[in-house]
């Protein structure tokens, strides 16, 4: 057995299925994914076949990794916290958590024992929510979230990271997250891997479909771009259209905001900017040294 371990969200699922068929573990070609896109399908004979086993086993069972001749694991960097965050509030447990009406029905999602430790820290960090309430206002979550985002250190996601990564192995193998999103990347990744595994590879009847399916599967994989041209526009003072945005999205821009510009962006902001220049105006306000042309 070969560990693969990941941080929720990274897509670990995903990678064992393509790994065990790519090199000839499991011979029954199936679609693995289910409604929300993860790769949880699998017919009654695959868990006997397969080799590769996706756990998250820095956090449940370390021991198998430091037992294991060799292990393989999900790396990922800052830049890709807030598509995993998105990814995982969608897909970790089945939950079905759209990041972007978590402010609906709060409580019903974040009661959730995976998630139950996050709304105590809520509670605590905000002692005026109304806990008799069955929902969180959209500002008061979006202000939780964007300290993990300003200091991505603290971020819950960055820990699990660094946490996976401490344990060591003398015989690892990487998978770059990002390496993933592209074809061609996520070829060269299963070469490198056969090498390393010592092991044929057969993917071209079948890996070009299953790539294009997960892809279509994930809908955050613009939200960090959009996010950063924004912040750009602030940063270069230019006025551009804010579109429609996710609660982490909001989270992450006044998260990076706060970064650069060392200034509280607002809290009791119920609705979001529309535009650059009305967060130009705002920080303004709060920065009077601050020239906007």
């Amino acid at each position: 057995m070969i560990p693969l371990d990941f941080v929720p969200g990274t897509h670990g699922h995903f990678m064992e299925y393509v790994c065990n068929r790519a090199f000839g573990f499991v011979k029954t070609a199936f679609d693995p994914f289910n409604e929300l896109g993860i790769s949880h399908r699998r017919p009654k004979n695959y868990n006997k076949q397969r080799e590769i086993i996706w756990g998250h086993w820095y956090e449940t069972n370390p021991s198998v990794l430091i037992s294991a001749p060799r292990i393989i694991r999900i790396i990922f960097d800052k830049q890709d916290i807030l598509l995993v965050h998105s990814i995982s509030l969608l897909r970790n447990g089945n939950l079905g958590i759209e990041s972007d009406r978590l402010h609906i029905d709060t409580i019903k999602k974040l009661r959730d024992p995976r998630y139950v430790s996050t709304l105590n820290d809520i509670y605590q960090s905000y002692p005026n929510i109304d806990r008799k309430a069955d929902f969180i206002p959209r500002h008061v979550l979006r202000e939780y979230y964007k300290f993990g985002f300003r200091d991505p250190e603290i971020n819950g996601y960055w820990k699990h990271f660094k946490h996976m990564i401490s344990i060591s192995h003398s015989n690892e193998f990487k998978i770059v997250l990002k390496n993933l999103y592209q074809y061609d990347s996520l070829v060269d990744t299963l070469r490198k891997l056969s090498d390393w595994l010592q092991r044929p590879m057969e993917i071209d009847s079948w890996l070009p479909e299953i790539h294009s399916k997960f892809m279509s599967k994930i809908p955050y994989l613009d939200h960090t771009r959009v996010c950063e041209n924004i912040i750009q526009a602030v940063v270069d003072q230019k006025n551009i259209p804010i579109p429609a945005l996710s609660l982490l999205q909001e989270s992450y821009i006044n998260g990076r905001l706060e970064s650069i510009f060392l200034k509280e962006m607002p809290f009791y902001h119920y609705d979001y900017f529309t535009n650059t220049k009305d967060i130009l105006n705002y920080l303004k306000c709060q920065v009077p040294t601050l020239e906007i042309t």
